[in-house]
């Protein structure tokens, strides 16, 4: 834990919601009617106007209390507190993950709403569909559905920038935390909770999980370059890889959300080594097109190994190429021998792959070059 920490003056802190200030809002049998009520999506009629009473009762506390009192009647409020103090930070902003039920929704909105007004950033609210508590299959749908947003959300732009990343889990469902705490040991600077009624922050480092990622991935690498690239696999393909990084689709492998993940987390440390050996069978890369990779810098042999991995899963399985691929064929024979181009970028230069295809259906790899 230690005292001391180093200032980080922005912040982005993704924070999980649950009821506490309506449960402080009301008395006890309100409280019990939060509980009873907690996985319903929608409320009408005198349960409806039961959570505007109580909501109106929230919204005035967090109106009028002063920092102190809002810190024992919010878990949410308190823990954010405590990451603002603990980072010395000037400037915040927020995601705030919530059931999608009538109570998280409201909770998630009238933090929100005090949010804006303390920090002056316009904070996201952000849920999935089905996240509830109380049907298993739901719920799984639904954390797989969140972790995939997370996933794609661009915490490195925010790190380019100089803002740190904390994944902020007093709050909310324990089921969800306890899994956003596996997640964020990966894609979050720290993840942080307080113990109900403390002050003080339990913080979680990042996890030197990097290394173990990446054995994982160059222990499968087949199986992850085919599914990255587009190809479907059978189950029988999958059955000595760990079973949390694939998923079964009517008995076909892709990669699950997680899997995705470690994938993209180590994607460029295994691509850009040196050129890979071919998918498909029916691709031939010459031994000059090797060298010229391998003078490459690392993020262009990166960006080669990925095209000729897609293109190798169109070959194979006719995958459509994205259409900034654009493999198409030429006006002229380049170099006399060359008739088709396949681009490994369409920036940085444009550098195209030359082809042909030869007896047996197969197309040989002729040169690498950058568009002039």
């Amino acid at each position: 834990m230690g005292k001391q920490a180093r200032a980080f003056h922005n912040l982005l802190v993704i924070t999980t919601c649950g009821s506490s200030i309506l449960q402080h809002a009301g008395d006890e049998t309100d409280r019990r009617w939060l509980t009873l009520h907690a996985n319903s999506q929608r409320l009408e009629g005198e349960h409806y106007d039961r959570l505007e009473r109580l909501s109106s009762i929230a919204r005035e506390l967090l109106t009028r209390e002063p920092l102190e009192r809002l810190r024992e009647l919010s878990a949410e409020i308190n823990g954010i507190e405590a990451v603002r103090e603990r980072w010395h930070a000037n400037a915040l902003q927020h995601v705030l993950i919530h059931t999608e039920t009538a109570i998280g929704t409201r909770c998630a909105e009238l933090l929100r709403d005090w949010l804006e007004r303390r920090d002056h950033h316009s904070v996201h609210l952000q849920s999935a569909t089905g996240l509830r508590t109380n049907s298993r299959e739901d719920f799984a749908a639904a954390v797989s559905d969140l972790t995939k947003w997370l996933v794609d959300y661009d915490f490195d732009a925010y790190r380019k920038k100089g803002w740190r990343v904390v994944f902020h889990l007093t709050g909310g469902f324990k089921a969800l935390n306890a899994y956003l705490q596996a997640l964020g040991s990966v894609l979050a600077d720290r993840c942080v909770f307080l113990f109900e009624g403390s002050t003080e922050l339990i913080e979680i480092p990042r996890l030197p999980l990097t290394l173990a990622l990446e054995e994982t991935v160059r222990a499968h690498l087949d199986l992850f370059r085919r599914l990255a690239a587009g190809y479907s696999l059978p189950i029988s393909k999958i059955r000595d890889a760990p079973e949390s990084l694939f998923l079964v689709v009517d008995n076909e492998a892709t990669l699950s959300v997680w899997g995705e993940m470690v994938w993209n987390q180590v994607r460029d440390r295994v691509l850009g080594d040196e050129l890979l050996p071919p998918l498909s069978s029916r691709i031939r890369v010459k031994e000059s097109v090797r060298d010229t990779v391998r003078k490459l810098p690392r993020q262009r042999r990166v960006l080669a190994n990925a095209a000729l991995d897609e293109f190798a899963a169109y070959v194979d399985t006719r995958t459509p190429l994205r259409a900034a691929r654009k493999f198409t064929r030429l006006a002229s024979p380049h170099n006399g021998v060359s008739t088709h181009e396949l681009y490994a970028r369409s920036d940085q230069g444009a550098w195209r792959f030359f082809l042909h295809k030869e007896q047996g259906d197969v197309w040989v790899v002729d040169a690498l070059e950058p568009h002039l």
